[in-house]
């Protein structure tokens, strides 16, 4: 099969890093092998009304082709609505197989009825993606297994990958990070249910990492939180906080507070997604004034910071990742230690 690559409007600088991955490092294999042009291919028309409905088509003959689509789901309605259409468009244009790549899956939170009459939506929504006749799903650094699981439960091929490996990349290659470690440090998780996140990168960092936990207690209805309790000892020590999403931020800065209240001495901060949905409210100031020195996000999801954090943020690029990914899946090859 051709292999095929489109990227929706989330993030079409992310699809385009990623086609020039497999061009560059893949490119001379994929010719050799027949496997058709690789280039990435935009939708034609793709545009808006003006009542805001959705218009999606594709200019290139996919009928029969390994087609990737490439879609972030923030903001997650309009996104999330484009990705449907476009994988409903791809099944009635005869497309081959139809791959789903979402960096960043909205509504991954909602993953369990954690109140009465509360939804899930996250299993809903990889259903819907199911339903709308993709093959095969390829997800980054969710929020949940559910996700994974609701596909795996309909018999669906599921990968779900880490965005650990270019981070530890960044990490190793950067001085700044280098004096941060050699100083002595800890791995911090915002609150308990990131501690098996934390643990991944405190095991890869040196199997010896100590591990710090913020325990807090969260309001269901007005998202408000209180920290009961700072689990480890932090003290004299710097702190990487990691979690796998920033969205208003106040959960990191007030991670960062305790951590400091309890003697660390600097904290940075690593996030795979940057939602940071408080730009015009009143928590991103908090983050900004907060006591992390240092955020570093991926660029899984377009706009990647507001500018009032911006002399705090480094961006990573997942591109060669998920374009290695994309181009094993395509080529029948084992994407497990992608895993790692």
């Amino acid at each position: 099969m051709d292999l095929k690559i489109f990227g929706g409007r989330s993030n079409e600088r992310l699809a385009r890093d990623i086609v020039k991955y497999i061009t560059d490092s893949k490119g001379k294999f994929l010719s050799k092998h027949g496997r058709g042009d690789f280039e990435l291919w935009l939708l034609d028309g793709k545009k808006e009304f003006p009542d805001g409905e959705l218009y999606v088509r594709y200019d290139e003959n996919i009928r029969g082709a390994d087609v990737f689509i490439i879609q972030s789901t923030n903001q997650p309605e309009k996104n999330f609505r484009e990705l449907r259409m476009m994988i409903d468009t791809a099944v009635g244009a005869s497309a081959g197989r139809i791959t789903a790549v979402i960096p960043y899956f909205g509504y991954a939170r909602q993953d369990r009825k954690d109140a009465p009459r509360a939804p899930v939506t996250a299993v809903d929504d990889a259903v819907a993606i199911k339903d709308a006749g993709a093959d095969r799903l390829l997800i980054l650094d969710t929020h949940s297994s559910a996700i994974e699981n609701s596909w795996r439960a309909h018999k669906k091929p599921c990968d779900h990958l880490w965005a650990r490996s270019a981070f530890l990349r960044f990490i190793r290659e950067s001085k700044e990070f280098t004096r941060f470690m050699e100083e002595g440090f800890v791995i911090g998780a915002p609150d308990l249910n990131a501690g098996k996140f934390a643990r991944g990168y405190a095991e890869a960092l040196g199997g010896n990492v100590p591990l710090v936990l913020i325990e807090k207690r969260r309001d269901t209805f007005t998202g408000d939180t209180e920290i009961l309790n700072v689990i480890g000892d932090p003290n004299g020590k710097n702190v990487l906080i990691v979690d796998d999403m920033i969205d208003s931020g106040g959960t990191t800065a007030d991670a960062a507070r305790a951590f400091k209240d309890f003697g660390a001495r600097r904290v940075f901060a690593l996030a795979t997604h940057g939602v940071f949905n408080g730009t015009n409210n009143r928590v991103t100031p908090k983050l900004a004034g907060s006591l992390v020195e240092k955020i570093v996000i991926t660029d899984s999801i377009r706009g990647n910071h507001p500018r009032i954090i911006e002399g705090k943020v480094e961006v990573v690029s997942v591109a060669p990742l998920l374009g290695e990914a994309i181009y094993r899946i395509h080529t029948n090859q084992s994407v497990s230690s992608l895993f790692e």
